[in-house]
C-alpha cells in the first residue's frame, strides 16, 4: 500500500485537475487506512472534501468518514 499512496500523490499532484483525481484521492485514503495511517488518512479525506466537493465519490468518502469515526462537516478542523 505504501507504493500505492505514492502513486495516488504523483496523479494529485500531476493530474489534480483530471477527471481521475477525485478517484485516487479516495483511492489514497483507503491504502492510508489499510496502512493504520488514520491521521493521515483524515487529512487526506479532508483535502478530499475540500478539493472535490462535487464529486461522484462523496458517498464513498461519507463511507470512509463513517470507518474512520469523523463527521465530514468538520473534516476541515482536523490536523
Amino acid at each position: 500500500y505504501r507504493a500505492a499512496v505514492v502513486y495516488y500523490d504523483v496523479i494529485l499532484e500531476n493530474y489534480h485537475d483530471s477527471n481521475v483525481a477525485d478517484k485516487a484521492a479516495i483511492g489514497k485514503v483507503k491504502a492510508l487506512i489499510k496502512r493504520h495511517k488514520e491521521a493521515e488518512a483524515k487529512t487526506a479525506l479532508a483535502s478530499f472534501y475540500s478539493s472535490y466537493p462535487n464529486s461522484s465519490m462523496k458517498d464513498e468518502a461519507n463511507k470512509l468518514a463513517a470507518k474512520l469515526k469523523i463527521n465530514p462537516d468538520k473534516l476541515e478542523r482536523v490536523n
